[in-house]
């Protein structure tokens, strides 16, 4: 995994959260000095994914100098919240792009907030809508780092 072939050049991660529905038991282990907790997001202990990070706390004030960061499995071909910009949130990514701003910091454009959703601005029926217009276009050009299995990081260059 991930922690098992980096988590020794990861000195600045507490802790991985993997909260797939219901599809395995809760467990937690330490691997390479990195927390890796699975908690199945049912029940009493089910958390939104964009809660306050004190808020997944199992011992007192475990987290309180942390910051929350949410990973969404992402491809090159897709934009974040990809699902979201047709309007669905259907999918983990689509109902993390409703829940943020980020469409507006992909596409410079403003939005507004209903409960639930971010949306576009008046006349535009989705994200996808104001991408076009703006000729939205996501650049890999230095902004973008890769671990390599060995813990190296190598730019990204050239890539729309």
């Amino acid at each position: 995994t991930i922690l098992e072939e980096n988590g020794i050049h990861l000195k600045n991660i507490v802790c991985v959260r993997f909260d797939p529905f219901e599809e395995c038991t809760d467990f937690e282990r330490i691997i390479q000095g990195v927390k890796y907790r699975v908690r199945r997001n049912i029940g009493p202990m089910g958390k939104s994914q964009l809660c306050c990070v004190t808020d997944y706390e199992e011992m007192e004030a475990e987290f309180i100098e942390c910051t929350l960061y949410k990973i969404v499995a992402w491809d090159h071909v897709s934009l974040p919240g990809n699902d979201y910009f047709k309007g669905s949130r259907n999918t983990d990514d689509g109902v993390t792009g409703a829940a943020t701003n980020s469409m507006e910091l992909i596409t410079d454009v403003k939005g507004r907030y209903t409960k639930g959703y971010y949306l576009p601005p008046e006349g535009y029926h989705t994200w996808n809508g104001v991408a076009k217009k703006q000729k939205t276009q996501l650049t890999v050009d230095g902004n973008v780092k890769v671990a390599t299995h060995t813990g190296i990081l190598v730019d990204l260059k050239n890539i729309s």
